[in-house]
């Protein structure tokens, strides 16, 4: 929304001082070409870049296991409780960033029907 704020002229629209002077006055094709497709791409990347360390972690802590099982009778019990203790989630995080990333989506859809699939 900031790069919508930033990059309209809303002198000419509304009036307003001249730290509102962007490039555009409407959602055109100029706007869908360089301001859409850096919003495009960069939710994209995001909801990549945020949904694949989880997945990464996941697949660490069971090859971890994997291995823990095939040598179980060198480890002591703090060792293996190491192992087989999961990570902390942070719900809070995750929630707000899927909130942010979901109205983010809904605000744009109206005009790029491809956030509908991000």
């Amino acid at each position: 929304v900031l790069v919508t704020i930033v990059n309209f002229d809303f002198k000419k629209i509304f009036g307003f001082p001249v730290w509102f002077q962007g490039k555009y006055t409407e959602f055109d094709s100029e706007w869908y070409e360089t301001l859409g497709f850096s919003l495009a791409i960069s939710m994209f990347m995001n909801i990549v870049g945020v949904g694949a360390f989880p997945l990464l972690e996941m697949g660490y802590l069971a090859s971890r296991r994997c291995f823990a099982r095939c040598k179980v009778d060198q480890l002591t019990q703090a060792e293996l409780n190491d192992i087989y203790d999961g990570y902390d989630v942070a719900l809070g995080a995750k929630y707000a960033y899927i909130l942010s990333t979901f109205y983010i989506a809904l605000t744009y859809a109206s005009g790029m029907p491809i956030m509908l699939l991000i």
